[in-house]
C-alpha cells in the first residue's frame, strides 16, 4: 500500500515546491511510514525545497544560468535554508542528440566568486543530461538532495500533455527513461526521489488521465505502479512519488490534486516492501 504525503508549496525562482525539514536529510536514503518520512536511522525528516526549472523547456538547461553560475545558485539555495531541489525535466532532453541552449560563460555571481571568464565553464559543451549530472554532483557536495520531476515528454509540452505518454514518447519509452535514470543515480545519496509525472490532468470525456477507470490507455494509477516497480527493480532506495489526477468518478479537482481514487484503488505493495508516496499537486 502507498501512503499520501502532503507537500507545502511556495514561490521561489518564479515557482517553488516546498517540502518541510526537521533533521539533516543528507546522506540517508528515505522511507515513508504513514504520512511521514524517515532516514536510515529511523529519525523523522522533512524536505524543504525549491523547484529549479528549465530542463523541461525548449532551452533544456536550468533557467537563470544566462546570468548566474550554477554553483552560486546552489549555494544560495542552501544559504536560504532549503535542503532539497526538485528539478523538472522533459524526456526529450535525455536523448543523445538533445541540444541545449548555452548558459552564460562570462560574468560574476555574488555567491560564487571566480574569474568572470569562468562562469559556468564546467557546463561548456555538455548535453542536458550531463549538465544535470554536474548540478547533482555539486548539490551532493553541499549536502543538498534532489527530486527529479518528469514534467513533460516533449519540451514545453506540459500544458498540452494530459497523459504520461505521447505519440512520440510512448509509455514504454517513458518507463525505460526512468529506469535509465534509476541506474544512473543508483547509490547516489543526493538523488532521493522520482516524481513520475507532473500534474496528470484532463477530464474523462476529454481523454484525460483517469484512476482505476478500467481503461489501460488512461489509467494513471496502473501506469505509475508499472513504472514504479520497474524503477525499484533497479534502484530500491529511491522514493517513488505519484501525483493524483484531475477527475475521479464524478469529482473534479485541480491538475494532479485528486487523490480520491487512492482509498478505493490503492497500489499493490512492491515485493521489496518499499513504500512510495502519493502527493496532491498544490500551488499557493
Amino acid at each position: 500500500m502507498m501512503f499520501r504525503i502532503s507537500f507545502l508549496f511556495r514561490t521561489v525562482l518564479c515557482c517553488a515546491l516546498v517540502y518541510l525539514s526537521f533533521t539533516d536529510v543528507y546522506g540517508a536514503f528515505l522511507s515513508a511510514k504513514g504520512s511521514r518520512l524517515y532516514n536510515d536511522s529511523g529519525e523523522e525528516v522533512r524536505l524543504t525545497g525549491v523547484n529549479w526549472f528549465g530542463f523541461e523547456t525548449t532551452n533544456m538547461f536550468p533557467h537563470g544560468l544566462w546570468a548566474r553560475d550554477y554553483h552560486g545558485v546552489l549555494l544560495q539555495i542552501r544559504e536560504m535554508g532549503f535542503n532539497c531541489i526538485r528539478i523538472p525535466f522533459c524526456n526529450e532532453m535525455l536523448r543523445d542528440d538533445a541540444k541545449p541552449d548555452k548558459p552564460n560563460f562570462f560574468g560574476e555571481d555574488p555567491y560564487y566568486l571566480r574569474d568572470k571568464f569562468d562562469l559556468n565553464k564546467e557546463l561548456a559543451g555538455l548535453s542536458p543530461l550531463e549538465m544535470l549530472d554536474s548540478i547533482i554532483a555539486y548539490a551532493n557536495l553541499l549536502g543538498l538532495v534532489v527530486i527529479l520531476d518528469n514534467h513533460s515528454r516533449e519540451h514545453d509540452g506540459y500544458m498540452n500533455e494530459k497523459l504520461w505518454y505521447t505519440p512520440k514518447i510512448t509509455e514504454e519509452t517513458w518507463i525505460s527513461d526512468w529506469v535509465m535514470l534509476a541506474k544512473r543515480y543508483k547509490n547516489n545519496r543526493a538523488v532521493v526521489g522520482f516524481d513520475l509525472n507532473n500534474e496528470p490532468h484532463g477530464k474523462m470525456v476529454d481523454g484525460g488521465s483517469t484512476w482505476a477507470a478500467g481503461n489501460s490507455s488512461s489509467d494513471w494509477n496502473v501506469a505509475a505502479e508499472k513504472c514504479g516497480n520497474a524503477i525499484l527493480a533497479e534502484n530500491p532506495d529511491v522514493l517513488i512519488i505519484v501525483e493524483g489526477v484531475e477527475q475521479y468518478e464524478n469529482t473534479v479537482y485541480w491538475w494532479g490534486g485528486n487523490l480520491r481514487g487512492v482509498k478505493k484503488s490503492p497500489h499493490k505493495p512492491h515485493p521489496s516492501g518499499k513504500i512510495s508516496l502519493f502527493t496532491p499537486r498544490v500551488w499557493p
